[in-house]
């Protein structure tokens, strides 16, 4: 019941960057990890951008022992940031 509600609202706020991570965060309480971890890379995917899901996303994949793909994934978040603040200096 709960995880439709969730996928509904996922559909519906789409853009809302408070409410689209909340069925992979629901999946996570739940200890539903590989749920999670393909709901977060869905995220990121989709919002490259937001700081939070990829961060996210890079705790699962070390969680899940893949941990090339966290430190690949990682290594992209830092440049990134980097970029931001050197852009604004």
């Amino acid at each position: 019941m709960a995880e439709n509600v969730l996928i509904e609202a996922k559909a519906q706020l789409a853009n809302d960057p408070a409410a689209y991570p909340m069925l992979g965060a629901f999946y996570l309480t739940r200890g539903e990890n590989p749920k999670a971890l393909a709901e977060f890379a869905s995220l990121a995917k989709d919002h490259p951008d937001d700081l939070r899901v990829r961060k996210s996303y890079a705790q699962l994949l070390i969680i899940d022992r893949r941990f090339d793909e966290a430190a690949k994934l990682t290594d992209e978040i830092l440049r990134s940031r980097l970029k931001m603040r050197m852009g604004s200096s």
